[in-house]
């Protein structure tokens, strides 16, 4: 017989004489087959000896919730004070906030206790209960014992919570398998001062591959067609799902990273692929029309099958949340995506990146870490994120663009993350400010990614259609990026829309696009950054970045419709005591800047690269004023031409460069 669960809620008593009511018992039952366990939750009433504070007493600040969850009847439990720690970050560039974490004074109860085991198929359930019963208990330490916990249900379901607060999820090195593609594996919203740490997460592969390494096995472009040997599986079918191949380099099937050649396969199968028939167990002849020409004999890809599917960790509203000690092995989606306002947050010694003697050659199928909509006070340190479909950090303030001014109070905006009461700042199409700004009275949605919002105050002439809106509430700024490693991964290393930042320590390799790229960008796909004022970037390695040369290997770039932008969107930025290693083109590249520092780096090339650029190695700066170019070293090879290592193009007057001190050894 197939086992039923069931979920028994029990009335609450009103004690005699007492106006505390007793908490709702809960009891888990399975029935069928030759058993029946039940589980018993338990409450634990406060204590003489551990008193539960009122909300004028309590030792934390309820101010730092943020909110009360979706629905009213999700009010959080007052906070409790069970002692913090402080985590904290300081940086000589002005950067200085702390994290709470829960430390001390916590009620430990076991995972167990809802019915999670090792011997399930499917936890989600157990684990639900779980987090309803730290939800109800604040203060309370989760304890997963050690052990492998499959999450393989049929349905879809998202794994939330909210308004979770003063919790401690210890998996205890733990691994939690899921079969979802589409869902939130782990979703907290509107939840504070919680830590989950010591836990590994992945996909379960024999359920679908998210990726595989294809081999050209033949290439025929007179006939246009192509065989791709899969070169890991025992068999294939032409109706899988596909959604980008990249090429990849390297001496061995161990050694592939990607490289620069990039086909999307959504837009192949559209314009490009006429035919796919399996012609071996393993072997996929596809026939297109001329975009896979370039393909060669012998040559490696990777296929995706996943790119936007389901997220691992996802924050909402969340605040003082840490992550510590987490693998992320694989997923079909982001391993962290962050949002909803979400504010002092941290990632510490946590991984996204291939498990260890899995043989796969993908961890995170696009981002490690996203963050669109932010309050920012955040770091990743001691983190590791390699093997990525996209890149390893995201971070941006989300924009609109001006779609229409209808009369003197309403216009109709492109994209942007608006709610009713925000302030908005207005900006010419150029990102110069318009010393203009209105609060939202009224919104409603006019068509695809068309908001028509209804101001405080009076248009001015000034705002033109076109124009750049910032959200003055976003703000992901004031974060440290220390000691991590990055790369291996397509796209880019870390994309920084958002100032004072610190970016310390870290290597960078292998990134088939820029390894840093600080950029606000106006796309008909997306609205990304304000500007960025106040970074540093120093005592980074970078090996074997911007393989494709799409970008330098630091690249500052604002653009407006495909269009680089001619003012300083970005200021006060130092690059010093980097090392740039093995790259096809140009170092660093300054546009849309001002105010920028490059000193103390140090350029070395001593490897031939294939695509032979005659900029390589090179610092090239244009549309910026005001930079500096001091105390650089190139070590002299072969491989680059340092006639002319440093490329201003402008009007040197008006750009007032100040280069000094460089020198080739």
């Amino acid at each position: 017989m197939k086992k039923a669960v069931s979920v028994i809620c029990l009335c609450a008593l009103l004690l005699s004489g007492c106006k505390q009511m007793k908490e709702v018992e809960r009891v888990l039952v399975k029935e069928g087959g030759e058993y029946t366990e039940t589980v018993e939750i338990p409450y634990e009433p406060p204590t003489d000896e551990d008193p539960q504070p009122s909300s004028g007493s309590s030792g934390v600040d309820e101010t730092e919730n943020s909110g009360g969850g979706n629905e009213s009847s999700d009010t959080p439990p007052a906070a409790v004070d069970i002692g913090y720690s402080y985590d904290k970050v300081s940086t000589d560039n002005g950067i200085a906030f702390e994290i709470k974490v829960p430390s001390s004074k916590m009620k430990e109860v076991s995972a167990a206790q809802f019915g999670m085991s090792v011997e399930k198929e499917d936890n989600t359930e157990a684990w639900l209960l779980a987090l309803d019963y730290c939800k109800r208990n604040p203060g309370s330490r989760l304890v997963i014992p050690n052990g492998t916990y499959r999450f393989y249900g049929s349905a879809e379901v998202d794994l939330a919570v909210s308004a979770l607060n003063d919790t401690l999820i210890d998996g205890s090195g733990s691994t939690f398998v899921f079969r979802s593609s589409a869902s939130k594996w782990f979703s907290f919203v509107n939840c504070s001062r919680v830590c989950v740490q010591n836990l590994s997460v992945d996909y379960d592969w024999s359920k679908q591959r998210l990726a595989d390494v294809v081999r050209i096995k033949s290439a025929d472009p007179a006939n246009k067609t192509v065989d791709w040997e899969f070169v890991e599986c025992d068999s294939i079918s032409a109706g899988m799902k596909m959604v980008d191949i990249n090429k990849m380099t390297g001496n061995s099937l161990d050694e592939l990273v990607v490289g620069d050649e990039e086909y999307k396969y959504t837009y192949l199968n559209k314009t490009g692929i006429t035919a796919k028939t399996v012609i071996g167990k393993n072997v996929l002849r596809v026939k297109y029309t001329s975009v896979l020409d370039m393909m060669e004999e012998g040559e490696y890809y990777l296929l995706r099958h996943f790119d936007y599917g389901g997220n691992a960790f996802v924050l909402t509203g969340c605040s003082d949340f840490s992550f510590k000690n987490i693998n992320v092995w694989s997923v079909p989606g982001m391993a962290f995506s962050i949002g909803g306002m979400s504010t002092r947050f941290q990632l510490v010694n946590c991984n996204v990146m291939i498990k260890p003697g899995s043989g796969r050659h993908i961890s995170s199928t696009v981002d490690g870490l996203h963050m669109g909509a932010t309050s920012g006070y955040w770091r990743v340190e001691g983190c590791r994120f390699t093997d990525l479909g996209d890149d390893c950090i995201n971070v941006y303030n989300a924009v609109a663009e001006i779609n229409k001014i209808e009369d003197e109070k309403n216009l109709v905006l492109r994209r942007g993350s608006l709610e009713v009461g925000d302030t908005l700042i207005f900006n010419t199409d150029e990102y110069i400010p318009l010393n203009f700004s209105a609060k939202i009275l009224r919104k409603e949605s006019v068509g695809s990614l068309l908001t028509r919002i209804t101001l405080d105050r009076e248009i001015p002439a000034g705002v033109k259609a076109g124009g750049i809106v910032f959200n003055e509430k976003l703000n992901g700024g004031n974060y440290l990026i220390k000691n991590n490693v990055f790369g291996r991964n397509r796209a880019r290393g870390t994309l920084l829309g958002c100032g004072n930042g610190m970016v310390e320590g870290n290597t960078y390799m292998n990134t088939q696009h820029g390894a840093i790229l600080v950029v606000a960008d106006i796309h008909e796909s997306w609205c990304e950054g304000t500007g960025v004022d106040n970074i540093v970037i120093r005592n980074n390695t970078f090996k074997n970045c911007a393989s494709s040369n799409a970008n330098a290997v630091i690249d500052f770039a604002a653009k407006n419709g495909g269009k680089i932008l001619t003012t300083p969107v970005f200021r006060n930025v130092t690059l010093t005591n980097n090392i740039f290693e093995n790259f096809p083109g140009l170092a660093v590249s300054v546009q849309s800047s001002g105010d920028i520092k490059i000193n103390a780096n140090s350029f070395s090339n001593p490897l031939d690269n294939v695509l032979k650029l005659s900029e390589r190695g090179m610092i090239s700066v244009k549309y910026a004023k005001n930079v500096s170019i001091t105390n650089n070293i190139w070590n002299n090879s072969a491989y680059m031409n340092l006639s002319d290592y440093i490329s201003i193009t402008g009007d040197i007057s008006v750009m007032k460069p100040v280069i000094s001190g460089n020198k080739i050894q």
